[in-house]
C-alpha cells in the first residue's frame, strides 16, 4: 500500500495485496468460523470487514477489538482449511497457495498483539 510519504498514524494497521486477498478467501470459505463469530460480532460489522476487502489492493485502518478479532480468527481459520491437502486451490489473482499463507500468518501476527 502507498503511503505517499506520509507517516502511518499510531494504531493503524496496513494489509497489503496479498494479506487483503487471503482474508477475503477466508471470509467466503469459512462459513463455520463466521457463524461462531456472529455470536458476539454483529453481522452487519462482519458483512463490512469482508466487503471492504473486495477488489482491494491494500487497506489501512485502525483495529477495534471486533475487528482485530475477526480478521485474527477468519486468518486462522483459513490457514488451517489450506492445510488440508486434499483442498484445491486457486486464486483468482494468480496468487500461489505458499503466498496466501504467509499472508494469512502476517495477519495473524499484527491483529494477534496489542495495537498502539
Amino acid at each position: 500500500m502507498k503511503n505517499f510519504g506520509f507517516e502511518k498514524a499510531p494504531g493503524v494497521v496496513e494489509l497489503n495485496e496479498f494479506e487483503c486477498c487471503a482474508l477475503r478467501e477466508g471470509f467466503a470459505k469459512n462459513p463455520r468460523t463466521i457463524s461462531q463469530l456472529m455470536d458476539f460480532i454483529d453481522n452487519k460489522k462482519l458483512k463490512l470487514y469482508a466487503d471492504e476487502l473486495v477488489g482491494s489492493k491494500g487497506l489501512g485502518l485502525r483495529p477495534d477489538d471486533n475487528t482485530k478479532t475477526a480478521y485474527s480468527q477468519i486468518a486462522k481459520a483459513e490457514l488451517k482449511r489450506l492445510e488440508d491437502e486434499s483442498i484445491e486451490f486457486k486464486c483468482i489473482y494468480g496468487h500461489s497457495l505458499e503466498e496466501h499463507k504467509r499472508a494469512l500468518q502476517s495477519v495473524v501476527s499484527a491483529f494477534s498483539k496489542p495495537v498502539n
